[in-house]
């Protein structure tokens, strides 16, 4: 026992496969190695950072130092004026703004009225009230054309003008009902925010791409666009 004796058999590959299958072997736990070191450093602000003055996607960075910045794409070449932010000072402001929604319902209203989908509602209801109004106009020239006896061609030309219009506040309607986003109950988000206080990492991530569109950086202010 114990012992180790040449085997008898003949080789199943040859040397040269055996060599190469083990040296592709080698190089995929050694990219699977950096994929995992790549995604456990990765911050939950990925993706989700843009320059105002830009434009653009903000990347995060590491510095010789190994100390992480958000920062702007091509800063030189589009002469940004915005400094770059140290990363922990991002996320933490990001934090704060999330557990200011389970603190402050005040908060949350306030950043309803101010999501997209409320200005996209607005929109929808001018179209819907313009198309009221114009039926209200049709009734009235059919009135005039059946009881003051208004030319028929002149009725006939004012109805088909509001009826391009009606089709063409219909549409806009449908387009912009396409844009409004899947909105949280109250509760729901303060759930969110809550949970975000004592989690793992992929926990967080999770939560924060589920409450935010997009972080819009401009000098030394902050806006957040809510998915909410």
């Amino acid at each position: 026992m114990g012992e180790v004796y040449p085997g008898e058999h003949d080789p199943i590959i040859d040397r040269e496969t055996f060599d190469a299958a083990q040296d592709r072997l080698r190089d995929r736990k050694l990219n699977d190695e950096r994929y995992l070191h790549f995604s456990q450093k990765s911050s939950f602000l990925t993706g989700l950072c843009y320059c105002e003055h830009c434009k653009a996607r903000k990347t995060i960075i590491t510095d010789p130092q190994s100390r992480k910045f958000v920062t702007c794409r091509d800063k030189k070449k589009k002469q940004c004026p915005d400094e770059r932010i140290p990363l922990e000072i991002a996320e933490d402001r990001v934090l704060e703004e999330i557990k200011k929604l389970r603190l402050d319902p005040e908060y949350l209203r306030a950043n309803r009225k101010n999501s997209p989908n409320t200005a996209t509602k607005e929109k929808i209801r001018i179209l819907e009230e313009r198309i009221a109004d114009n039926d209200k106009k049709m009734k009235r020239l059919t009135d005039l054309y059946l009881v003051d006896g208004i030319d028929l061609n002149m009725i006939r030309e004012k109805v088909d003008q509001i009826t391009r219009e009606n089709e063409s506040s219909r549409e806009r309607i449908q387009r912009l009902k396409k844009l409004l986003k899947e909105e949280r109950p109250d509760e729901e988000i303060v759930d969110l925010a809550a949970e975000i206080e004592d989690t793992d990492e992929e926990t967080v991530k999770i939560i924060v791409g589920a409450l935010i569109e997009r972080i819009t950086f401009s000098g030394g202010t902050m806006v957040i666009q809510w998915r909410f």
